[in-house]
């Protein structure tokens, strides 16, 4: 009895301790870290999505380039309105700037430079033709480092981005530049345009000799079809000159 009377103080200071520790153990217990998403910038379109255009855009060519209020500038206007309405608009680089935007050829806002840097650096030598056609955020260039280039990029955009049946819209990612050389595309448009003038010729020149051929076997002989088809400078204007005209290298080979 007297051993557990020496030993009770030492049970009661042991139990204090105990106490003692099992409170600063649950005191340095603390709560997990709020953690907070990170920050990001808020984009009109998602990375890789389409960037839709719509009546609110602005067609802007270069108020001192080649391409200002162009044919080719007309016709991708027109081609906007009939895909997004009548909203749309035409403007030079002398307008005050807006979010939507198409800016065609050399202008001065401030996107262009990155269009005129690319082609500066696929520019080899004279005979290089380049265009591109980038997407910088919601605006969209077309550019070429000559009209024709020019105009090859928007007939591009025409037949892959701006259509019926997809609407008016391009990637938010767009990117693309090709280059060529000049004096070949010179030699295939004269081609084409030779092409053309040959069956234009050929065309005349068969509903010529249909006309004769059904013409009454009295009149006379071919050489005597020259006096109703004289020479189209006797004609006071073009539109009074019938549509089939017979010169003589025409005569030649209804001859033959």
């Amino acid at each position: 009895m007297k051993g557990f009377k020496a030993l009770l103080p030492i049970l009661v200071l042991l139990l204090m301790l105990a106490v003692c520790l099992a409170g600063c153990g649950k005191a340095k217990k603390t709560a997990p870290p709020e953690t907070t998403p990170p920050e990001t910038t808020p984009t009109t379109t998602p990375p890789g999505g389409d960037v839709t255009v719509d009546a609110g855009y602005v067609v802007i060519s270069g108020a001192r380039s080649s391409t200002a209020l162009s044919p080719d500038v007309l016709k991708l206007y027109d081609a906007l309105r009939l895909l997004v309405g009548t909203g749309a608009q035409m403007k030079t680089d002398s307008s005050a700037a807006t979010e939507k935007e198409i800016l065609v050829g050399d202008t001065s806002r401030a996107e262009s430079a990155e269009a005129r840097a690319l082609i500066a650096s696929l520019t080899e030598s004279d005979d290089t033709g380049v265009w591109v056609l980038l997407a910088v955020g919601d605006k969209l260039i077309v550019a070429g480092n000559n009209p024709d280039a020019t105009e090859m990029a928007i007939d591009f955009l025409l037949s892959q981005y701006f259509t019926r049946e997809n609407g008016a819209k391009f990637p938010s990612d767009l990117h693309i530049a090709k280059t060529y050389s000049i004096s070949e595309r010179e030699a295939e448009l004269e081609r084409i345009e030779r092409e053309r003038l040959e069956k234009e010729y050929a065309d005349a020149l068969a509903e010529a000799k249909a006309q004769i051929a059904a013409l009454p076997s009295t009149i006379g002989s071919i050489p005597t079809l020259t006096s109703p088809y004289p020479a189209p400078t006797t004609y006071p204007t073009a539109n009074a000159h019938p549509r089939v005209m017979i010169n003589q290298a025409m005569l030649a080979e209804i001859k033959e």
